[in-house]
């Protein structure tokens, strides 16, 4: 039996070596390389805070291997008009991202005007069992702040919700 076995192996591997298309088929082997467009980094969220007031927040943003920002950011702040917004910047350190953008719509425009920049740190606490967190929404330069990684303290944890950060 171990015979036939080893005689039929052997058939085998001289047929596959005899055979013309082999070493071209390996050429024709995809190349499993990267595209620019991939998410290198990309950070999601949405959820509350509920302190004095309620806080709603939603946000995705992502980053691609070329350095372009996509994504979208909606909020409805207690001391603020409910705002959305264009995600322009994105930066992400261990399990923090910071995430910059400009309001592309307001509820109240005398307060919060369309073309107004914004940014804000969040925190994906998943690995420790600590809520995820999210810092004060900052009026002002987005891109520059954002790339900086500042701390942007103070941080308040989301009650209801989630952060994930890539």
């Amino acid at each position: 039996m171990r015979s036939n076995l080893n005689a039929i192996v052997a058939l085998f591997l001289a047929a596959a070596c005899d055979s013309p298309t082999t070493i071209n088929q390996l050429a024709a082997v995809p190349s499993m390389s990267r595209s620019d467009a991939a998410p290198v980094h990309m950070v999601t969220g949405g959820g509350q805070h509920i302190g004095s007031s309620t806080e709603v927040y939603g946000f995705t943003a992502r980053k691609d291997g070329a350095g372009n920002v996509k994504g979208q950011v909606q909020m409805q702040l207690g001391g603020l008009p409910a705002f959305h917004g264009d995600a322009t910047c994105l930066a992400v350190s261990g399990n923090s991202g910071w995430i910059g953008g400009v309001v592309t719509s307001s509820q109240d425009e005398t307060e919060v005007p369309v073309g107004t920049q914004f940014w804000f740190r969040v925190i994906d606490n998943e690995a420790s069992g600590a809520p995820d967190q999210i810092s004060f929404i900052r009026l002002g330069p987005a891109a520059s702040i954002c790339n900086e990684m500042r701390p942007a303290m103070p941080h308040v944890a989301f009650q209801h919700g989630q952060i994930v950060v890539r």
